[in-house]
């Protein structure tokens, strides 16, 4: 228990900030806080031509205020304000590196500064003065950039704080505030990121804290930051240490069981993140926001983040799971179509960057479609979005840079095939088929799944999807794999003859007389595929 100056009292803990064996405190600095408040108001009712030296006088000031750990909340905020404005005085045109590496460093001491009294007493809650406080904090933070030369650092309370507040919505109920410390995660070294207890529980947290990631939160704004580069890194980071592996492996043991928890629900609410988010892209575009350098950037990054999930493992293990392989095909085919429907306007010899954006798509749909595992998201584009990518073949074409690796169409056939057979939501063949009890209908575990994330509840009879009201049918499930053994067998016998022909039929493009575009193909793809750095907005 500390006591503040104007004798509030408040826990703190002060042992996270270590120096040595000795415990660092920081005491009250020479200038009051009312002398400082008084300094910066004498000196903004008239110009000021020492307004670069009083601004860095009250901002040092300042900051040592916000190192004191005995300061109540009340004048803690009073610090961080003070600072804040001290810091706009400087902020000319030679000195806006200055500024943001001021305001930067003004947002982490605050922070070290608030976590140690929010663990010094584990029952504060972010809220009221405590919430409007954090805005103020993330408000300084979206300055950071890895470029700074400032000694700017997180203390080891403030990490283990950021990541008890992703994890823990009790702590902060403001889930919007909840994401927005990824900018946090986003400053921690590789050291960090690879040990076992942050790096892994910094992609908990990002589990925790990606379904309620939106759209306008990941793309540019006149109010804030984009957080899609802080994102985009702590998801790269984390890909690289291998700490996605067990998430993925519980998102796939989750599909077997037929329940959804909350590895499942971020993989599937980050596919389809990325198709609204090349939705919007492509609306924001032909209505002006953005210019075609900007647009194709914003795309770059929509790849990038479906190649980590969908093209790369582990997570492309998980993605050929029922439910997430449907989500997987249907984000991949809108995301490319809205890349596509542009390539008219976009496409252009000077700039090479839209090129090598539909060679990575290109490059990105060949691999998927290449994996030879029978529930591959790659098989569900051939089977339930091939003529789909057929006409986007045209259209890049016709643009004048088609896919020159997808050639044909394989789609599925079932005028043949029993009603028992057919999902009954969807009317397509299923692969595995679950009953519901409430309404005694059958559906594909796929259809269950999408169910289960997006309204548990029986479509036809509105009840509660829980646990105990649905099971497997594998007879059912038998008789539907000798089904389609039997009739892939007979098209075969029948279709021997005709399959180039067939497949001859529905390429889009002479491939044969593609040699000029193939070899630009050839030359960025193998490039293009290993890249997975956020691009920066």
């Amino acid at each position: 228990m500390v006591v503040c100056f104007c004798g509030e009292q408040h826990n703190t803990v002060v042992g996270y900030s270590i120096i040595g064996l000795d415990y660092q405190v920081h005491p009250p600095p020479s200038k009051s806080l009312k002398y400082l408040r008084d300094m910066l108001y004498r000196h903004s009712r008239h110009d000021c031509s020492q307004m670069l030296q009083v601004g860095e006088f009250v901002y040092h000031y300042a900051v040592q205020w916000v190192q004191v750990e005995s300061l109540c909340l009340r004048h803690l905020i009073v610090a961080v304000e003070l600072g804040e404005d001290a810091s706009v005085w400087i902020g000319n045109r030679e000195t806006m590196t200055l500024m943001a590496t001021m305001k930067t460093k003004l947002g982490i001491e605050a922070a070290n500064a608030v976590a140690v009294r929010m663990m010094g007493s584990m029952t504060t809650v972010v809220t009221d003065s405590w919430e409007d406080l954090m805005w103020t904090i993330i408000s300084l933070i979206e300055y950071w950039d890895p470029s700074f030369q400032e000694d700017i650092k997180q203390s080891l309370c403030t990490k283990v704080w950021v990541l008890r507040l992703m994890n823990c919505p009790d702590v902060c109920p403001n889930f919007h505030l909840r994401v927005q410390m990824i900018r946090f995660v986003e400053m921690w070294s590789d050291g960090y990121m690879a040990s076992l207890f942050f790096g892994w529980q910094a992609a908990t947290a990002l589990v925790a804290v990606s379904p309620n990631l939106q759209v306008d939160q990941l793309l540019p704004n006149s109010l804030s930051s984009s957080l899609v580069k802080p994102f985009m890194k702590v998801l790269s980071s984390c890909w690289e240490q291998g700490h996605l592996e067990p998430i993925a492996t519980a998102a796939v043991h989750q599909v077997k069981e037929l329940r959804v928890g909350p590895e499942l629900r971020c993989l599937a609410h980050l596919v389809e993140l990325a198709r609204q988010m090349a939705t919007t892209i492509k609306d924001w575009y032909e209505t002006g926001c953005w210019n075609g350098p900007m647009t194709v950037l914003l795309f770059e990054n929509v790849f990038i983040l479906l190649k980590i999930l969908v093209a790369t493992s582990p997570t492309m293990e998980a993605y050929e799971s029922p439910g997430l392989a449907q989500a997987a095909a249907a984000a991949l085919v809108s995301a490319t179509s809205s890349v596509v429907s542009l390539t008219s306007k976009l496409l252009d010899r000077r700039n090479a960057s839209f090129t090598s954006l539909l060679v990575e798509i290109d490059g990105i749909l060949n691999l998927l479609v290449s994996r030879k595992t029978p529930h591959s998201v790659g098989a569900l584009l051939w089977r339930d979005h091939g003529y789909q990518l057929c006409f986007l073949t045209r259209q890049a074409t016709e643009g004048g840079c088609p896919f020159l690796k997808i050639h044909k169409v394989c789609g599925e056939r079932t005028e043949s095939c029993p009603k028992r057979f057919l999902d009954s939501v969807t009317q397509a063949v299923m692969e595995a088929p679950v009953l519901l009890h409430s309404s005694k209908m059958v559906v594909d575990e796929s259809t269950l799944i999408h169910l289960l994330l997006t309204s548990p509840s029986d479509p036809f009879t509105r009840c509660p999807l829980d646990p105990d009201t649905y099971s497997r049918l594998p007879d059912l499930h038998n008789d539907i794999v000798a089904w389609r053994n039997n009739t892939r067998g007979l098209q075969g016998i029948f279709n021997s003859g005709s399959e180039d022909e067939t497949a001859n039929s529905i390429v889009v493009g002479d491939t044969s007389n593609s040699d000029t575009n193939s070899s630009v193909v050839d030359d960025t793809s193998s490039s293009a595929t290993n890249d997975t750095s956020p691009r920066d907005c």
